[in-house]
């Protein structure tokens, strides 16, 4: 324990452990007897940091003995892994938790990813590099934990599967974190996000302005309140094989976007504008050369062809088809 010297009564209540809400432990500096002696005599405490420890599952079995106000627990690169009944007593025991940092230590618990709604105050999760973590851990996060405005997961068994191509999720209760957690995702084809009423136009740009979408074919973003013509900018930048894309009932979306939208994916065959901003439901605006009986007419003495565009929603809020055939002006 350092203290700064400032006189003998300050040096005697800084040694009073009922006063200490921070408490560090590296290594096996002290012995894990002594540990939980200064757990229990520490009724304060708000923050404990475990850095590099072999006893940790021994700490926080005192930890949620004595110390039901921590609010910070972070255990980092300690070896042995983590029980999942300890980790689960954790949440019942300690409800004021904010921030759960498991950095490079091995923890993994599917029901204590499903207990995380008993912290109303958790607004972080760093897992650091956790090799157990699934995709399937990440949908729960982010279908309990509304309040989470951060997820940090560097790596794990989810990002190196080669078969991960798709991701179809109702996401009615995921945030802007929660969203941008799949942002990590490499190698996905296909992505379904529907019903997120609770992402922002900020959560959609971020997710496809930093994920790894270059393979991405497929994206059926139903029912979306927060997608906009910004988050179709970044679509159509970070998406370049994008063959099929659902926007119905994306109330967010207008002309302008739809109309960039088409002529930057030039790989776009299916397109669904079904119940959304109702200019563009009509159609009336879309800037479009359509295809006439066997004939074609090309603006600009078009020299690269396209494929045939499928369109569905132009006729207004119904389920209207239309076909279109588009070219471009510029060589490809």
């Amino acid at each position: 324990l350092q203290v700064a010297p400032v006189c003998h009564a300050w040096y005697s209540i800084a040694h009073d452990a009922a006063l200490w809400v921070e408490l560090v432990f590296t290594k096996q500096y002290v012995n894990t007897e002594e540990v939980q002696r200064l757990l229990r005599k520490s009724p304060r405490l708000r923050v404990l940091r475990l850095t590099e420890r072999t006893d940790a599952s021994l700490i926080l079995s005192e930890v949620f003995r004595s110390n039901n106000k921590l609010e910070v627990l972070e255990v980092k690169r300690c070896s042995g892994r983590l029980a999942e009944s300890l980790m689960n007593r954790l949440i019942f025991n300690c409800p004021l938790l904010r921030i759960l940092a498991f950095k490079d230590s091995q923890f993994h618990s599917r029901s204590f990813f499903v207990l995380l709604h008993r912290l109303p105050l958790l607004t972080s999760i760093n897992l650091g590099y956790n090799h157990y973590f699934e995709l399937e851990d990440l949908v729960c996060i982010a279908n309990v934990c509304e309040q989470v405005s951060e997820i940090k997961i560097l790596s794990s068994r989810m990002f190196f599967n080669r078969e991960l191509s798709e991701c179809n999720n109702i996401f009615t209760k995921m945030t802007d974190s929660g969203l941008s957690a799949l942002s990590k995702l490499h190698g996905l084809k296909s992505l379904l996000v529907s019903k997120a009423r609770h992402v922002t136009s900020e959560g959609w740009k971020n997710l496809f302005d930093k994920g790894h979408f270059i393979d991405m074919e497929s994206l059926l973003l139903t029912r979306n309140e927060g997608l906009d013509d910004i988050c179709l900018f970044f679509v159509s930048t970070t998406c370049p094989h994008l063959r099929r894309l659902s926007l119905r009932s994306c109330m967010g979306v207008s002309d302008e976007g739809v109309e960039y939208l088409i002529h930057s994916c030039r790989r776009l065959v299916y397109l669904n504008i079904d119940g959304t901003h109702p200019s563009v439901a009509k159609g009336h605006k879309l800037a479009l050369p359509t295809k006439e009986g066997n004939r074609r007419r090309v603006a600009n003495e078009a020299v690269c062809p396209r494929p045939l565009l499928h369109i569905q929603g132009i006729g207004g809020w119904g389920s209207y088809h239309q076909t279109y055939l588009l070219y471009s002006s510029k060589a490809c």
